[in-house]
């Protein structure tokens, strides 16, 4: 008898994903507060029933996707050139800014998820996540600046982070996000040369 679980499997992770991305559709264009399960599965052209056998909730669902984004956050950290010495400053805060910023412009529902962190009733995986995310920039400092205690680190983690969130959670400062970018990483720049950080 052949084993069909491989392929069940293979549609269950098909399906989910399916309902994901619908999630990223309706999210960009609804905003998460109006986003429902209901708009979600018509999006995927499936039945609420389907969606609700891999998804118990539009929080459920959020968290999910959100994971897709932070393993994307995880991965932008990873770079190895981060800790090295021979990275500028400046070229520090264009290898974590920019491609993070371009996760912003591709997708809208990254940016609306990445607020909800701030918000009280926010989704603990993206609480999570950006605890992570700033650790990281913890990580990274520390190993580029050995002589610093790791609580005065996690004190400019927070303000760069504060600092660059404005980007992610807003359309526009300015009214060209390039600009926006372009100014931001200037500030995070010169606080973090003002500090003393290499």
């Amino acid at each position: 008898m052949p084993d069909h679980a491989p392929r069940r499997q293979r549609r269950g992770l098909e399906r989910m994903s399916l309902i994901l991305e619908a999630a990223t559709q309706v999210m960009g264009r609804v905003g998460y507060e109006r986003m429902t399960t209901n708009a979600i599965a018509a999006e995927a052209g499936i039945s609420p029933g389907s969606l609700y056998q891999y998804f118990s909730s539009k929080e459920d669902i959020a968290s999910a996707l959100w994971e897709r984004y932070a393993t994307e956050l995880r991965a932008i950290l990873d770079d190895e050139a981060l800790t090295s010495q021979q990275t500028s400053v400046a070229e520090l805060v264009d290898r974590v800014a920019d491609p993070v910023h371009a996760l912003k412009t591709a997708h809208k529902a990254f940016a609306q998820l990445y607020s909800r962190a701030a918000d009280d009733q926010g989704l603990e995986s993206v609480r999570r996540a950006h605890e992570a995310f700033d650790a990281g920039l913890v990580d990274i400092m520390a190993a580029r600046n050995p002589s610093w205690h790791r609580a005065e680190l996690e004190v400019v983690a927070a303000i760069v982070s504060g600092m660059f969130a404005t980007t992610i959670t807003r359309d526009s400062l300015t009214g060209d996000p390039a600009t926006d970018l372009t100014e931001v990483k200037k500030a995070i720049v010169a606080y973090l040369v003002a500090k003393g950080i290499s």
